[in-house]
């Protein structure tokens, strides 16, 4: 039998920061137990994703597709639809600048 390869376990220091940057809390608050297994496993899944160097095929530079895919690869990671919704929704404005959709601004 193949045995996954074992996790690194997140430090607290690292668990609170992701938690702030996801806005899962704000800056001095409690991290709820449930909550805080949640962000560890966000932390696991994104350490284990490829760099963006290492990928074959290039991104699409649809701003929609990405940010639906990145609202679909933070489901898959474990999120709450509340807080994909909310990670997208922060994150969304700069997908759309960084590609095709702000052309119009450059005119």
């Amino acid at each position: 039998m193949i045995t996954p390869p074992r996790l690194r376990t997140p430090s607290d220091a690292e668990i609170n920061a992701a938690a702030i940057a996801l806005d899962v809390i704000k800056p001095g608050q409690r991290l709820r137990p449930r909550d805080r297994a949640k962000v560890a496993k966000t932390i696991q899944i994104a350490e284990q994703l490829p760099d963006k160097d290492d990928e074959d095929e290039p991104a699409p530079s649809d701003p929609i597709a990405l940010i639906a895919q990145t609202h679909a690869d933070l489901i898959k990671a474990g999120l709450t639809d509340l807080a994909a919704d909310r990670i997208t929704a922060a994150i969304a404005p700069q997908i759309w600048r960084d590609n095709q959709g702000a052309a119009h601004a450059l005119r």
